[in-house]
């Protein structure tokens, strides 16, 4: 490498961009000469990809449109890149494009897919074919296009825009919700650091804007992230999307041994488990964990876990994860319902009523020698006589009382849902969790714990039983930060809920609304700390949600001016802020008020368009202020 041997001096030959960043700020004419330059650079928002057109449609394609048009070039022409972005920009099925993307040589499509970028949009950017899947907000089409050697890492070129940061951005542009989309792209393997680090390293916090100095200061591979897009992520970054960058950057990736076997039993979802769970990283590398183990070994036993831990902390969200997640038939059977062995499995021939036999005695015949999921909810409420009849089950064998057959059920993977050691593990929590770091959580003595919850599932469940258990999956209370992010989940849901189109028929009334959390953090921080209870769990988040926000949210949509008619639903979204604010007491609590309205923005189809929306982001753009009556506060 050749150096200026006029500037090195005593200095070193190599300069890391910490420091050279530092010279730069130690230079005041050199930074505010940069911020005046960054002033003149045209906006480079919004962003949007190229119109893709369906190049090459010959004859025999010209009577087919969309799905049947895909469904036309399996079989009769090549893989086509651009037809495949074609297929996704016009919100063809998702499973008419798996079925496009089955019909090809995986080696062969898997090049056209990594290399292949789409024709220059007007600010000169090509897009890789995940972006198309960013666009149209499909965590569906995301997955099967990493699935089939898409590159999670490409980016938009020459600006260098990361796949993360064009998905979390285009939230603003059409008013939605881009979450699963950018879980699903951290669970395919994008590297969280592709987003500033600064951003969400503490992620109850909101991300800061830019600073004319410090965005000088850029780490390398940062160079994209100007004032301008770093804003832009502030308004649209939210807390869920900014604790699971934080969890991907501590998530152990799978070896590529693991993803091997994985693969060859069609079970790579299995590895996105983290993805789908607030919380609990001990339960869901022991179930991962437990399940790739499976794989390896071919045994008559089945699958058997029992998950622990007080109510609402996500013993049934995971065991649903897992089903969906691996696509396996899952039945779930309430066990407090159940008194007797012919609860669970039926009656023997000849007794009245054996013809039916029972759901699980279905499901178990369906699904004889098939891989499948059986969720026994509130298992500790079952009685001696339901118990004994399932030893034999989690042994693997089953006969069928309706006909005597003999059926196989190694396959099953068993999940037992209980609320055992319920105070051992808060205790647990208390003395090594609870307003710990993150160092000291993880040298937490999950051993020990383990052990003790094995002698109280032994002392009440009997040895036999508790011997069939391949493991015991605690469920711990949520730490403060994940108290807020589950309390997030249900802000999210309501969010999602009021945005939906109105129908009038259906007195689906409040809907047609843009909620912004002006700090999201700070709100779910809030409503966490005055309502969540270890014992209780997310059902007490759920609760505050509803009275501290939906509350307060149809308090102020009672006070709009005007009734609700069809044509409403073609004006744009009414927009209400929710805050948290200081009354007069010097309480905090949360208000919502309607500031005005705000409109999606679409692909302009003139370079004049988009010209006028350059510079100005989409509250500037589309937000009409509302003043008077109409702007309404509720705390």
């Amino acid at each position: 490498m050749d150096h200026n041997d006029s500037q090195q001096g005593s200095s070193p030959p190599f300069v890391n961009a910490a420091q050279a960043a530092q010279r730069r700020l130690r230079n005041v004419d050199s930074v505010n000469r940069r911020t005046r330059e960054a002033k003149m650079v045209s906006s480079a928002l919004p962003l949007f990809l190229p119109d893709i057109k369906f190049n090459g449609k010959l004859s025999c394609c010209k009577e087919y449109e969309k799905e049947g048009l895909l469904d036309h070039q399996r079989g009769r022409h090549s893989f086509s890149w651009n037809r495949l972005a074609w297929a996704i920009q016009k919100h063809v099925d998702p499973k008419c494009i798996e079925r496009y993307l089955g019909s090809y040589d995986q080696s062969v499509m898997q090049n056209e897919l990594l290399d292949s970028t789409s024709p220059a949009s007007e600010d000169g950017n090509m897009f890789p074919i995940l972006y198309f899947a960013a666009e149209r907000n499909s965590r569906e089409i995301v997955n099967m296009l990493c699935y089939r050697g898409a590159n999670i890492g490409a980016r938009a070129q020459p600006s260098g825009l990361p796949l993360l940061a064009y998905t979390i951005m285009s939230a603003e542009y059409n008013l939605s919700d881009t979450t699963d989309t950018v879980v699903a792209l951290l669970s395919m393997g994008a590297i969280p650091n592709d987003i500033p680090r600064d951003m969400w390293c503490d992620y109850v916090a909101r991300p800061k804007n830019a600073d004319p100095k410090d965005s000088l200061a850029k780490n390398v591979g940062e160079e994209w992230c100007t004032a301008e897009i770093r804003d832009a992520l502030c308004r649209t970054l939210n807390l869920m999307q900014r604790y699971f960058l934080w969890k991907a950057e501590r998530t152990e990736r799978p070896t590529s041994r693991k993803k091997q076997v994985a693969h060859a039993h069609n079970m790579m979802p299995l590895f996105e488990l983290p993805y789908r769970i607030i919380g609990q990283t001990t339960a869901t590398k022991q179930v991962e964990e437990a399940v790739a183990s499976r794989l390896l070994y071919s045994t008559t036993q089945p699958l058997v876990l029992l998950f622990t831990g007080p109510s609402g902390h996500g013993k049934t969200e995971l065991a649903s994860s897992l089903g969906h997640l691996l696509s396996l038939p899952i039945l779930t059977v309430d066990c407090s319902v159940l008194h007797h062995s012919t609860d669970l499995l039926g009656m023997h021939a000849g007794y009245e009523g054996w013809q039916q036999g029972s759901p699980l005695s279905a499901h178990l015949a369906q699904h004889a020698g098939a891989r499948n999921v059986i969720f026994l909810d509130e298992f500790d409420k079952t009685t001696e006589d339901v118990r004994q009849s399932l030893l034999l089950l989690f042994e693997g064998k089953y006969t069928d009382r309706r006909n005597n057959k003999s059926l196989d059920c190694s396959k099953s993977i068993w999940v037992l849902a209980v609320n055992l050691g319920v105070p051992a593990m808060i205790k647990f929590w208390d003395d090594h969790l609870k307003d710990r770091s993150q160092g000291q959580q993880d040298k937490a003595p999950f051993k020990e714990l383990n052990g003790l919850l094995r002698q109280i599932v032994k002392r009440e469940f009997g040895s036999p039983l508790a011997r069939r258990l391949t493991d015991i999956v605690p469920f711990l209370p949520f730490n403060e930060g994940e108290q807020a992010v589950a309390t997030y989940k249900f802000m999210r849901t309501l969010w999602q809920e009021v945005r939906k189109p109105i129908n009038v028929e259906s007195n689906d009334l409040l809907r047609n609304i843009f909620l912004d959390f002006v700090d999201d953090g700070q709100i779910a921080k809030h409503l966490a700390a005055e309502h969540y209870d270890p014992q209780e769990g997310a059902s007490q988040l759920h609760n505050a949600v509803g009275r501290e926000i939906r509350g307060r949210l149809t308090r102020a949509w009672y006070r709009g001016k005007g009734i609700i008619v069809n044509e409403t639903i073609e004006q744009p979204l009414a927009k209400y802020d929710v805050s948290v604010v200081t009354t007069s007491k010097d309480d905090n609590e949360v208000a919502v008020r309607c500031v005005g309205t705000c409109r999606l923005q679409l692909r302009p189809e003139t370079s004049t368009a988009r010209e006028r929306l350059k510079g100005k982001n989409p509250m500037e753009a589309a937000i009409d202020e509302v003043r008077g009556s109409t702007e309404q506060s509720w705390h």
